[in-house]
């Protein structure tokens, strides 16, 4: 049985997010230019683009265990390589001696190790941040709240909390799907000119006018009572700017007892941001597993985009590469270089409280390879693995085929995959795509691979249903 339907019904196939190329809202857009124009600054498209940069390089902060290790191993190889034989010396030689070697040890530990400092948002800065980033990140918290809002239709919060609220892109990408629901936005973030910033926006750059939003909060700190709870609570771009391991995984859990239903972390899609995605990922997992009083509060899932609560398979030994994901968006014209749109590149979880919401589809890691006759699929599976599918129509009938090629980087596969292989290509090779050329030209009919049998799709009326 084929499934019915036009190509441009199986593009909209239920493990589709299907996002354009995301703009911010003519509202927002009119309230940043009022303030451009209100505020003149110099030199604004070179420092915006400096500080875009700085931000998207930033590290994860060096533990203090980090640091002695690191200065225990210079020294070590600095007294191999210098052959100075210390008991030979006299006190003045030997001070003279370790004060060279002190010297040389700081020296190295200053160029090797990365100096994170916090960021001081003042009013500048600010306006240098929402320049450069704002568009970006409503693009990709566009995405994510889209994918929550198609697989739980049901799900309309009342109340929001943004921890690092910024200039309060949380609140306008929510309120781009849940308007209606909305009564509520508790936003937090240390920097009070941000702060400032954030109520001007919602204000249409004028302080006299209204919120366009009901009930926005702007607070510096985290309220301490785990009483005051939320439905949907969200931590965009915020957690490389705590100071160590300890501050993280604290806010990270002030979080979750704050969460009713939904947590939404967001990061730089990096290898720093994503080891703190998955520092708290597996944090709050475990929180669950405890044998704490609290137990069953704060028990909870992954809901995306991980098909299962198990360890990372991107973090196996010999791999160890960001599972990261972009959306494409249109830049602030003071940014935007020609008539391209741009692209965001982020990691995320979202976290959920309560019972499996609905299936276990593998989810697509990155750009699918659209070939002729086939489509390779890199998948991460529901039992934790990597798998790299080949899917044929074939092999897999035409409603699984088209639903493959039409799919793109971070959809899920409407499909059961039974993983007896973790052959996925090496993202950094950058031979694979000729390699893959080189076969489709030739003809070689790559329907024999032992991942092509690994896939057994849905009743093609099931997904006809969806479409």
């Amino acid at each position: 049985m084929e499934a019915e339907g036009t190509q441009g019904q199986f593009k909209r196939h239920p493990g589709r997010t299907n996002v354009k190329a995301a703009t911010l809202p003519e509202a927002l857009k009119h309230a940043v230019d009022v303030l451009l124009e209100k505020y003149p600054l110099s030199n604004l498209k070179k420092d915006a683009i400096h500080l875009s940069n700085c931000l998207w390089a930033r590290c994860r902060p060096v533990e203090a265990y980090e640091l002695t290790d690191k200065i225990e191993a210079i020294n070590k190889r600095i007294s191999e390589t210098d052959d100075l034989d210390l008991s030979t010396m006299d006190e003045e030689e030997r001070h003279f001696a370790e004060r060279r070697r002190k010297r040389d040890v700081s020296y190295l530990v200053k160029k090797k190790v990365y100096n994170w400092q916090p960021i001081d948002f003042n009013p500048y800065s600010s306006f240098l941040y929402m320049t450069s980033r704002m568009s970006g990140e409503y693009s990709s918290l566009v995405k994510v709240f889209t994918e929550i809002c198609k697989r739980d239709p049901e799900f309309a919060p009342g109340t929001l909390f943004d921890f690092g609220s910024g200039v309060g892109s949380v609140t306008w990408a929510a309120n781009a799907l849940w308007s209606k629901s909305l009564r509520e936005h508790y936003c937090v973030d240390a920097s009070e000119d941000m702060n400032k910033l954030a109520s001007l926006l919602i204000r249409d750059g004028e302080e006299e006018k209204n919120a366009r939003f009901k009930e926005v909060y702007f607070k510096r700190f985290i309220p301490a009572s785990h009483e005051l709870t939320f439905d949907l609570v969200v931590s965009a771009y915020s957690l490389l700017e705590l100071p160590n391991q300890q501050s993280r995984l604290q806010t990270v859990e002030s979080l979750w007892r704050k969460t009713n239903q939904y947590m939404v972390l967001i990061e730089n899609g990096t290898m720093a941001g994503f080891k703190n995605i998955l520092e708290a990922r597996d944090y709050i997992l475990q929180l669950g597993n405890t044998g704490d009083e609290d137990k069953e509060k704060l028990k909870g899932h992954v809901f995306s985009p991980c098909p299962h609560d198990l360890s990372c398979p991107k973090m196996s030994p010999g791999l160890r590469i960001p599972c990261n994901f972009q959306t494409k968006y249109w830049q602030h014209p003071v940014l935007q270089k020609n008539a391209e749109h741009s692209i965001a590149r982020f990691c995320y979880v979202v976290l959920h409280k309560g019972p499996q919401k609905d299936d276990d589809w593998p989810r697509i890691l990155t750009g699918l390879l659209r070939r002729p006759r086939h489509v390779h699929c890199p998948l991460c599976c529901a039992d934790g693995k990597l798998v790299h599918a080949v899917v044929t129509r074939k092999k897999h009938g035409r409603a699984m085929y088209r639903c493959a090629r039409s799919s793109d980087w971070g959809d899920r596969l409407p499909a059961i995959v039974d993983t007896d292989s973790t052959d996925i290509p090496d993202e950094n090779n950058d031979n694979s795509e000729d390699i893959c050329d080189e076969l489709a030209d030739e003809n070689v009919d790559l329907s024999h691979k032992k991942d092509t049998d690994t896939i057994n799709t849905f009743p093609t009326d099931t997904i006809s249903n969806h479409l």
